[in-house]
């Protein structure tokens, strides 16, 4: 008996080791130059074949759609074997980013980061709109590099302020995941808007980050419309803040994590000039290494290895939801380059630019976020656009372009039936 209740963990994790070896040999494959398109192809159908019946339920109608309709597509223009394969593969440096970055959470937590970045928000925590604004900026920072793992440490960080007013401080923890889709390579968005329209991470981040900077100005403002704190609240607010000042805050856990975090994006920096690598693969690679260092440097590597088992059984097999329906979105867009319909959205952008460079920005978040209200995922609009259009033609900016992908994709995340 024991062991049939065994067996769906052990298909779990199964599930998760083969998207591993998926990563691991990609990524060996792309540095090293050898041929493994074949090898890449097989994993890649086994692992949509093996996910499928486990995934949650719209990613597997959304997936099915998808894989069947570019099917549909591949058969009607008699394309060849060769553009099949080439199309199935074409997001695995996302699905290697997938599998690498939830990583960073381990170092940050073994390390006493956590705490600290408690003891330190909640010193300063007065009123709702400062403990709103801590939020929205704390979940921003770590959404950065921590992607989802983030918004469960912002939960354990407030949580009494967010048992007390679930609805008010949950708003903050999504505003603040949002802003961080709009400028950190380690997100999926940003990593495949800038592999695709050929753009450094530099100056793009800046303009990010200025778009963030204003997103949260605004956020903020906003908030202050609202009622003041509960007495409940204030005393959950009292409580906390009597235990921060009671702990010590030392200035060398500040300075590691600016180090830390400043090392993150000066990696990707560098790599990114001194190696002719897809993007994508070079944040990945960063995403397995760097934690490994970050470890080393803290000694805490025998830590991290104990926290691989988490990593094993809790992380990896639950990637396979969003793994597998970015490799359908990729196939569907390759699919639908073909038609009619890419030629189509070059001479749509075309003519609007014709009316007004600001009307294309408008248009481009305008678009996506509708789509996404509908239940289309952003991985699509943004590759159909992305791919249709040349950003020589327009009158605006490429890192413009890139910018109002992702404020596309960051809104339309807000408003997707899939979080609901």
């Amino acid at each position: 008996m024991d062991t049939v209740n065994k067996w769906p963990e052990r298909i779990s994790i199964s599930r998760g080791y083969l998207l591993l070896t998926l990563t691991v040999l990609f990524i060996l494959f792309s540095f090293t130059g050898w041929p493994g398109e074949q090898v890449l192809m097989v994993l890649t159908v086994g692992l949509i074949l093996y996910s499928l019946p486990f995934m949650a339920f719209f990613p597997k109608i959304m997936t099915s759609i998808l894989l069947i309709t570019g099917h549909l597509v591949f058969f009607a223009q008699g394309l060849g074997f060769s553009y099949w394969r080439e199309s199935l593969i074409e997001n695995l440096p996302l699905v290697a980013l997938f599998v690498s970055v939830p990583l960073f959470a381990y170092p940050l937590k073994n390390g006493g980061y956590v705490e600290y970045i408690s003891i330190i928000a909640h010193r300063f925590l007065k009123t709702p709109v400062k403990i709103f604004s801590n939020i929205v900026i704390l979940t921003s920072i770590l959404s950065s590099f921590m992607n989802l793992g983030s918004v469960r440490i912002s939960f354990e960080l407030f949580h009494s302020e967010i048992e007390k007013n679930p609805k008010f401080y949950t708003k903050a923890i999504s505003q603040g995941f949002t802003l961080a889709m709009c400028w950190s390579p380690y997100f999926a968005g940003v990593a495949i808007v800038l592999s695709m329209l050929g753009l450094p991470i530099f100056p793009f981040i800046f303009w990010g980050l200025l778009l963030v900077l204003i997103g949260t100005a605004v956020s903020v403002l906003l908030i202050m419309k609202q009622p003041p704190e509960t007495e409940e609240l204030a005393a959950a607010m009292d409580k906390e803040m009597q235990a921060a000042r009671a702990a010590p805050i030392t200035a060398g856990k500040g300075i590691e994590l600016l180090v830390i975090f400043a090392g993150m994006f000066a990696g990707i920096f560098i790599l990114e000039r001194l190696l002719d690598v897809n993007l994508v693969i070079l944040i990945s690679v960063i995403a397995i290494a760097y934690p490994i260092l970050w470890s080393v440097c803290i000694n805490r590597i025998q830590a991290f290895g104990r926290s691989l088992q988490h990593y094993k059984n809790t992380i990896l097999p639950n990637i396979h939801n969003e793994a597998v329906l970015f490799i359908a979105a990729a196939f569907f867009a390759k699919m639908v380059e073909t038609t009619p319909v890419s030629p189509f959205i070059a001479s749509f952008f075309a003519a609007i630019n014709q009316l007004s460079p600001l009307l294309v920005i408008v248009m481009t978040i305008g678009v996506i976020v509708l789509l996404g209200a509908g239940g289309i995922h952003q991985i699509l609009t943004v590759s159909l656009i992305g791919a249709s259009v040349s950003t020589a033609d327009l009158m605006i900016s490429v890192e413009a372009f890139a910018l109002a992908l992702m404020a596309g994709w960051s809104l339309s995340t807000v408003v997707s039936p899939r979080r609901r």
